[in-house]
C-alpha cells in the first residue's frame, strides 16, 4: 500500500501562505462582478474564511499522530496527470460546445473523458477513502446551509416529483459532482502527495485548476473563477481535515442540485 508522505496538515509557514492566497482571491472575487451584490460578497467570504478557520482549529487540537489519522492511499502516483487531462478537455468543452448544447452531450462526454483517463492512468475509485462519520455529515449540511442563505442561489430548482429529483441528483453525482471531487479533491491530492508540496500548496494548486476548468461553462467568464477557486479551496479544506471524499461529495451536491 502507498502512504502519502507524512505532512502536517497546518504549519506556520501553511497558515501564512494560506492566508496570503485566500486574501488575494478574495480580493479579485470582490471586484468582480459575477455576484453584484456586495452584502452577499462579504457574507460567502465570512463563511468560506471561517470554515477554513474551524478546520484549522480542529486539526490543531485533535492532535493527529496515529497512522489511522493520515489520508492513506493505494495510489500509483500518476493520478495528478487525470486532473489535468480533465481541466484541459473541459477548458476545450466549454470552448467549442454550443451555449445551448443539450446537457446529455455534456454529461456522456465527461464520463466517457473520465473512463478513459482512468484507465490510462491505472487509477480505481477503490483508491480513494469515502469512509465518514455524522460529525463530518452533519458539518457538511451546516456549512452548505450558510453558503446557501446567502443568496447565492436565484431559486430553488423545480422538479416535478421526488422520482425525478432523485434521478437528476444520482445523474449529476456520477458525471458533475461526485466526479469533480473524486478528480479535483482526490486525485489532486493522492497524486501530488507524492511530492514535496505541502497540504496548503496541494490545495491551492488543486482550487486553481478548479476554478480555470469553470471558464467557458455555460456562459461563465473570468469573473466566475475567483468565486469557484474559493469554493475549490474550501471543499480541499475540508477533505485534508475529514480525510474522505463524502463530506465534500455532499457539500457540492447539496449546492449544486438546491
Amino acid at each position: 500500500m502507498f502512504k502519502m508522505k507524512e505532512k502536517l496538515p497546518i504549519d506556520r509557514k501553511s497558515l501564512l501562505l494560506e492566508t496570503v492566497f485566500i486574501t488575494i482571491i478574495a480580493i479579485f472575487f470582490y471586484k468582480s462582478n459575477f455576484i453584484y451584490i456586495n452584502k452577499y460578497k462579504i457574507s460567502f467570504l465570512a463563511v468560506i474564511i471561517i470554515t477554513v478557520l474551524v478546520m484549522n482549529l480542529y486539526t490543531i487540537f485533535k492532535k493527529e499522530n496515529s497512522e489511522k489519522d493520515k489520508i492513506i492511499s493505494k495510489e500509483n502516483g500518476k493520478s495528478f496527470r487525470i486532473v489535468i487531462y480533465f481541466t484541459s478537455v473541459s477548458i476545450l468543452i466549454n470552448k467549442f460546445m454550443p451555449f445551448n448544447i443539450n446537457i446529455w452531450v455534456l454529461y456522456l462526454s465527461n464520463l466517457l473523458l473520465v473512463f478513459v483517463v482512468f484507465k490510462i492512468c491505472k487509477t480505481k475509485l477503490r483508491n480513494f477513502n469515502f469512509k465518514t462519520n455524522l460529525f463530518w455529515i452533519a458539518l457538511s449540511f451546516i456549512i452548505s446551509y450558510f453558503l446557501l442563505s446567502l443568496g447565492l442561489r436565484e431559486g430553488r430548482n423545480e422538479y416535478y416529483n421526488i422520482f425525478n429529483f432523485l434521478f437528476v441528483v444520482g445523474l449529476n453525482f456520477i458525471s458533475n459532482f461526485g466526479l469533480e471531487e473524486v478528480i479535483y479533491r482526490g486525485c489532486a491530492f493522492n497524486g501530488l502527495s507524492k511530492t514535496k508540496l505541502s497540504y496548503v500548496e496541494i490545495n491551492i494548486i488543486q482550487s486553481l485548476l478548479f476554478g480555470i476548468s469553470h471558464l467557458g461553462s455555460f456562459g461563465k467568464t473570468m469573473n466566475a473563477i475567483p468565486y469557484y477557486i474559493l469554493f475549490g479551496y474550501l471543499f480541499g479544506k475540508v477533505y485534508i481535515t475529514s480525510k474522505s471524499l463524502t463530506p465534500v461529495i455532499l457539500m457540492h451536491g447539496i449546492f449544486n442540485t438546491y
